[in-house]
């Protein structure tokens, strides 16, 4: 009909946009279980993955609402995550005509920290000097110690005795210090070489190592007694020389003391006692006596004795 208005209903499709973070910025080589490998230059991409209508946008906002990142365009944005082992918290946040910012993505990551520092101790004791006398073996609880702070997210650890290490060992957190603890049996007297190794976690390959060593030294008597020296034959008024000798022992012994013909407990420094020495016929029957001293004040068997058969 002429004249008559005629009125064509139109519909638009208004649609919110939707954001998505890039997967690779949750697990990948540089990045584990939300921790970013130290040393490490790391940035994360965030797309707008449905444009919406009309068209919206989207930016990187930290906890304050400040805008973070570079934007490549619309559609793609970067953030760059900087060194620090703080939370860092952001959203991948959309912007459009119908919701102003409401559509976001949250994010949050923060770099693992490599541990520098360590520290090692013998449980229950600070001696360096152990001495074995009546046990064949002592047992030790060797600790290893990284504080907390110096090791995000923590440590792994190996301990080693003279520098043959143990498989990796994980750690418990006791008051605010990871340790690690290894025990251990000795069952010989010497000089030991106590160290250890730390890693992060998450990053062994990445990370440097810290080592640590102490000085372990156990220290033993002989075993055996004192071996006499003197010839067979032995006539009066002759100088023979006579010979004392104390083997083993961790160090070896101190001192040595003989009384034998005219030599009246006489000492001498180390472990060989050597000297001259003459009888008199009257002197047959009597006896030679050669006494070691060790350090640890527990050989039992320091003493040797020859009787003397004089023509």
């Amino acid at each position: 009909m002429y004249g008559q208005n005629v009125t064509s209903g139109l519909s638009v499709n208004l649609t919110q946009p939707t954001v998505r973070i890039s997967n690779e910025c949750y697990n990948t080589t540089n990045v584990v279980d939300g921790y970013i490998k130290p040393d490490t230059a790391f940035s994360c991409q965030c797309f707008l993955d449905q444009i919406g209508n009309p068209p919206g946008y989207i930016k990187w906002l930290d906890t304050r609402g400040l805008v973070q990142g570079n934007s490549i365009n619309k559609t793609h944005t970067f953030l760059n995550i900087l060194p620090i082992h703080d939370l860092n918290q952001f959203r991948c946040t959309g912007f459009s005509e119908l919701r102003n910012g409401n559509i976001s993505a949250s994010y949050s990551v923060r770099y693992a920290k490599r541990p520098t520092t360590c520290f090692l101790q013998l449980k229950d004791t600070s001696r360096a000097i152990w001495t074995m006398c009546t046990h064949t073996f002592i047992n030790f609880s060797i600790i290893c110690q990284v504080n907390e702070a110096d090791a995000i997210p923590g440590i792994k650890g190996k301990v080693s005795i003279n520098s043959v290490y143990s498989n990796l060992m994980d750690s418990t957190n006791i008051k605010n210090t990871y340790q690690i603890t290894r025990e251990i049996n000795i069952t010989e007297a010497g000089r030991y070489s106590i160290g250890c190794q730390v890693q992060n976690t998450l990053f062994s390959d990445a990370l440097a190592t810290c080592s640590y060593s102490q000085d372990l030294q156990l220290i033993a008597p002989p075993t055996s007694s004192p071996i006499i020296q003197l010839i067979d034959i032995i006539q009066e008024n002759k100088y023979y020389t006579f010979q004392c000798e104390a083997h083993g022992g961790i160090p070896s012994v101190s001192n040595v003391t003989v009384s034998c013909g005219n030599i009246k407990d006489v000492t001498q420094s180390g472990n060989i006692f050597t000297s001259l020495v003459t009888f008199t016929r009257n002197m047959t029957g009597q006896n030679c006596t050669c006494t070691a001293e060790h350090i640890t004040g527990c050989y039992e068997n320091n003493t040797s004795i020859l009787k003397l058969n004089i023509l």
